[in-house]
This record gives C-alpha cells, sequence and structure tokens, in this order.
C-alpha cells in the first residue's frame, strides 16, 4: 500500500531496523528507506556529509566514507510540484 505522505514520515535503516552501525572506513553501506510513496509524484534526498552516495531508487542507497568519525544520515521525501517535504529519523554511523 502507498501511504500518504502528509502523514507519515519516511523511516530509513541500515536494514533489519538497524539505526546505528559502525563500519571500517571505505566500505560501503547500504540505506534503506522503509516507506512506500508513489515514485512518479514523490522523490528521495538522502542527506549524508562527506561521503560518497549512489542512489539505486528512491529506497535504496550506497553510502561510503572514506574519512574516520561519526556522521548523521536522514533522508527528504519531497512532492514532484515541492508543497510536501517529509524528514526521515537520523541514523547514526560510526567509521573506523
Amino acid at each position: 500500500m502507498i501511504n500518504n505522505i502528509k502523514k507519515i514520515p519516511p523511516r530509513i535503516t541500515f536494514g533489519s531496523g538497524l539505526t546505528t552501525y559502525e563500519i571500517p572506513a571505505g566500505t560501503p553501506v547500504t540505506v534503506w528507506q522503509q516507506t512506500l510513496y508513489n515514485s512518479k509524484v514523490y522523490f528521495c534526498n538522502l542527506s549524508v556529509t562527506g561521503a560518497t552516495v549512489k542512489k539505486i531508487s528512491n529506497y535504496e542507497f550506497i553510502v561510503t566514507y572514506n574519512t574516520p568519525g561519526n556522521y548523521q544520515l536522514s533522508l527528504s521525501v519531497i512532492s514532484s510540484n515541492k508543497t510536501i517535504s517529509l524528514e526521515s529519523n537520523i541514523l547514526n554511523l560510526t567509521v573506523v
């Protein structure tokens, strides 16, 4: 079922419901967007700083950090006419 964007914010995880994760520098990690939206009407933008992001779809992103540190990731779902924008939960990633 496709959710009404006005009521349900997106939920992102590293898979299996994980919202905190630790990886070695240079290791790709997948971020999953778990809330369904009509991809013809809405688009998703993953917000990261200092990483390389490969968007597989509105529901899957591959993120790689080459520098150790603690990072926060979030996602915005925006309507095509830009009148609706919802923010996801925040993921915490530790790169060692």
